[in-house]
């Protein structure tokens, strides 16, 4: 931390110290004002022993930073916010004790002064005198105190360190959840750091196995072994279970297995918004559309700007074959958050099953810039390009145009499931299966859907279909009804 005089690191601050009318109790982390006793959230009294420590100097912002977000990227408000609270929770006009200075940082607006246990000032009473103690009894108190002192001092270090590691959890979720594959790098190291502050963290290995689960370096078997460790930890923790049920359902393809982990997850955490949305993709991919519907609904309910649930409610509509509502969804979704990859996805399968060439190619475009990162140029050049194909020679000529721009690797490995989508929209019924029986070697994300996929319903009653399901892993997880 950086102030503008002594580093606040190499000063010995005492338990008790007064600032103003104010009496800070360091060590059991508590004001007292007269008769008032406050007790303050950790972020809070943090800031408020930050500017103690500085002694009356200026604190800058990167200071502050430092202390309370320690490896997390904030903007300027959440401090902002941070010593607005204080200020609110100390119950003082806003400059009364803790005081902006401009362009520069904040202070407190009188130097703290130590206060030795045992005198009058150390219990405060609102001006009265304290009566005289007997020199035992206070030699006594010192004694429970100091003891207290040292136990609550370890304790509330441990709960600091659990609330530091805590709070890097949640940012390093934010990042691969809202920001996808640009938020990899960043949410691997928060995750990290947050097992370097506090090593036996179950959400923070648990938040491992979702990079790994989510990137295309680890193996499948990596992302659910760091999952199974979360799980070990912390038995009872309901997102560890949770990511280990999406992993394999998603990367192993363990279906039944999954489907417990998301189960047992959602005993323990009915209300979580992200575990309902996992059980609906669960229920969705073995064709129980009208449960993953329910399922969607309800975490949208619970949490009606995420974009994630908006885009699987989306998907759930797509391959129940309600195509306008799905397009519409996927709208909704992208208006909560305009780069969702899956939300175009959505609307451009939709869009193809209605037979509506142009705004299918556009939202796959779209699809494409967003996970590539490509520039509004490139992808209107590649709509351009895709669209140009259609115009000169129908669907056929499209198709070619697809496939030929992914026919080598890694772009064929990546893109099995597509290039079958591709040859069904021409009929080429051969083909698409030889495509399908490929994605095996990468696995693609939503290869998990083949059984209920509309696109693919001339395909079910095929026995090389029948026997893909069956190495997937699907036909013992599927619906009784679902391949009728």
């Amino acid at each position: 931390m950086q102030t503008s005089g002594a580093s606040p690191q190499t000063t010995t601050v005492p338990e008790l110290v007064r600032v103003g009318k104010f009496l800070v109790h360091l060590a059991g982390r508590e004001v007292v004002c007269g008769e008032r006793r406050i007790k303050l959230p950790w972020r809070s009294f943090e800031a408020l022993k930050i500017l103690i420590e500085a002694k009356g100097q200026v604190v800058d912002r990167t200071g502050f930073f430092e202390r309370l977000w320690p490896g997390v990227a904030v903007g300027e408000s959440s401090l902002n916010q941070c010593i607005a609270k204080l200020r609110r929770d100390l119950g003082e006009p806003p400059e009364a004790v803790v005081e902006t200075v401009a362009r520069r940082g904040y202070r407190l607006t009188e130097s703290p002064e130590p206060v030795l246990a045992g005198s009058p000032d150390a219990v405060p009473s609102e001006g009265k005198p304290s009566p005289r103690v007997p020199w035992r009894r206070i030699a006594c108190a010192l004694a429970v105190v100091t003891l207290g002192g040292l136990g609550g001092s370890y304790a509330w270090s441990r709960r600091s360190r659990q609330m530091q590691a805590q709070t890097l959890v949640q940012e390093g979720f934010r990042q691969i959840r809202e920001k996808s594959v640009f938020g990899f790098s960043a949410a691997n190291s928060l995750f990290r750091q947050a097992l370097d502050i506090d090593p036996g963290f179950a959400l923070a290995y648990a938040g491992l196995a979702e990079v790994m689960g989510r990137s295309v370096e680890a193996s499948p078997g990596q992302a659910f072994g760091m999952a199974e460790r979360a799980v070990r930890l912390d038995p009872q923790c309901a997102e560890c279970k949770a990511i280990a049920g999406w992993i394999l359902m998603v990367r192993e393809w363990r279906f039944q297995e999954a489907k417990r982990y998301l189960e047992e997850a959602a005993t323990l955490d009915p209300g979580n918004p992200r575990i309902l949305l996992w059980n609906a993709q669960m229920l969705a991919c073995s064709g129980n559309l009208e449960r993953a519907l329910q399922d969607i609904q309800r975490a949208r309910a619970l949490d009606f700007k995420q974009p994630a649930a908006v885009t699987m409610h989306a998907g759930i509509l797509y391959l129940s074959g309600r195509y306008e509502e799905a397009i519409r969804s996927a709208r909704e979704a992208l208006g909560l958050k305009p780069d969702q990859a899956g939300a175009y996805e959505w609307i451009y399968r939709s869009c193809a099953q209605l037979h509506r060439v142009e705004e299918a190619l556009a939202a796959k475009a779209a699809v494409n810039a967003t996970f590539l990162g490509l520039s509004p140029d490139s992808r209107f050049e590649m709509e351009s390009r895709w669209s140009v194909a259609y115009h000169q020679g129908g669907l056929q000529k499209l198709v070619a145009a697809l496939l030929s721009g992914s026919a080598d690797k890694p772009a064929l490995d990546h893109q099995r499931y597509e290039r079958a989508t591709w040859k069904m929209w021409i009929g080429d019924l051969p083909g698409a299966l030889e495509e399908l029986e490929h994605v095996f070697d990468f696995r693609p994300f939503n290869s998990i859907y083949i059984g209920v996929d509309p696109t693919f319903a001339p395909l079910r009653r095929e026995k090389r279909f029948r026997e893909l399901l069956s190495r997937m892993g699907l036909d013992s997880a599927m619906a009784p009804w679902a391949l009728d």
